[in-house]
């Protein structure tokens, strides 16, 4: 029953907040002013620094794993090409 109310009452706080950030002061909400506030904190710069580092990583390491996949259709190479080129040559000399 505990769970319950607690449910009831942060929906009743949300709700009472999110009006509340509604109100206009000037030309804009309260809403805008808060979430400016927040954007633009000294706090929040080096978590957006951090993140944008970590979505760099992400991105190259996504990349780099897509591209350890990259084959053309039909080719795949097992060994290195000296090795196939020698085996080609020595083939030849055997003819």
């Amino acid at each position: 029953m505990e769970a319950f109310s607690f449910v009831i009452k942060t929906t009743i706080l949300t709700i009472i907040v999110v009006l509340l950030l509604q109100i206009k002061w000037g030309h804009r909400t309260l809403e805008h002013y808060a979430m400016q506030a927040l954007t633009s904190s000294e706090v929040v710069q080096p978590l957006n620094q951090t993140a944008h580092g970590a979505v760099i990583f992400a991105r190259s390491a996504w990349d780099r794993f897509i591209l350890s996949f990259h084959n053309e259709p039909g080719f795949r190479r097992i060994l290195p090409s000296e090795f196939t080129h020698r085996s080609h040559a020595a083939q030849s000399r055997e003819n």
